[in-house]
């Protein structure tokens, strides 16, 4: 949804600009380099996880990298084949039983589908943060256009309410220090710790986690029964429907397809 309304403003700016002249805002040095650096097919140019800074790698150390994650058979599964057309149905007969029960109608149906769906991409942000060298990656499976991604924004429509009336709830860094702001021990003997969490999403049981929402939905929540039926549902279809390639123009990656 994000990138169309892009796509949309994006045409609307050039109808209204396409007669102007084009501007540089490099020097003719900085586009040198800027063409060097785009050229060069030994390197891979990342943002790095934190902090906001580029990051150029050798390529080789980032594909090692990548399928150092992809060969965690506990998390990833090579698959032979795109399952892209036998998704596409389940998701159809998934959209169709809700339809029945009133539960969604024909819109929203348009919505959620995606009549040209992408893969999604496997990709990392490099961590140089921490000390490994060459740096660790966080992955990334970027559905931009995927056959999930309606469905995904659907779903958080419904929950992002009970979300943010958890206790734990924390936006980001800044949220963190606004919360902790004043903030006073009720004893000299406790001190502050972090703890550095490894795979924090992967590592959640697909079971205990959809057994958590379902409680936040039926304690928290105005929900009917059929609207959270479906939300579980949908949730589950997501979990065990999340396909995505990398690389796929390398000759020796292109047929890897896996499921997380």
């Amino acid at each position: 949804m994000f990138q169309k309304n892009v796509e949309t403003e994006l045409s609307l700016l050039h109808e209204t600009t396409s007669d102007l002249p084009p501007r540089n805002n490099l020097t003719m040095k900085e586009k040198r380099a800027l063409n060097t650096l785009k050229n060069d097919h030994d390197i891979v140019i990342r943002k790095a996880d934190k902090g906001g800074q580029i990051v150029i790698l050798n390529k080789s150390d980032y594909v090692f990298e990548a399928h150092r994650q992809l060969s965690d058979r506990e998390t990833y599964l090579p698959l032979e084949k795109s399952p892209l057309n036998i998704y596409a149905s389940e998701l159809d007969a998934l959209l169709q039983e809700a339809l029945s029960f009133n539960i969604i109608d024909d819109k929203l149906i348009a919505f959620i589908k995606n009549d040209t769906p992408k893969s999604a991409i496997f990709h990392h942000l490099p961590k140089i943060h921490k000390k490994e060298r060459p740096p660790v990656g966080r992955p990334i499976i970027a559905g931009i256009g995927s056959l999930g991604e309606n469905l995904c924004e659907f779903i958080d429509h419904f929950l992002q309410p009970l979300v943010l009336r958890l206790p734990s709830y924390l936006r980001d860094s800044g949220h963190l220090l606004h919360s902790l702001d004043n903030y006073q021990w009720n004893s000299p003997n406790l001190k502050w710790a972090s703890i550095d969490v490894a795979s924090l999403y992967s590592c959640i049981p697909h079971d205990l986690g959809l057994q958590a929402i379902e409680f936040h939905l039926n304690q928290y929540s105005t929900y009917n029964s059929n609207l959270i039926t479906f939300l579980l549902k949908s949730i589950y279809f997501l979990l065990t429907h999340n396909f995505f390639y990398f690389d796929r123009n390398h000759k020796t990656y292109s047929s890897d397809w896996l499921i997380v």
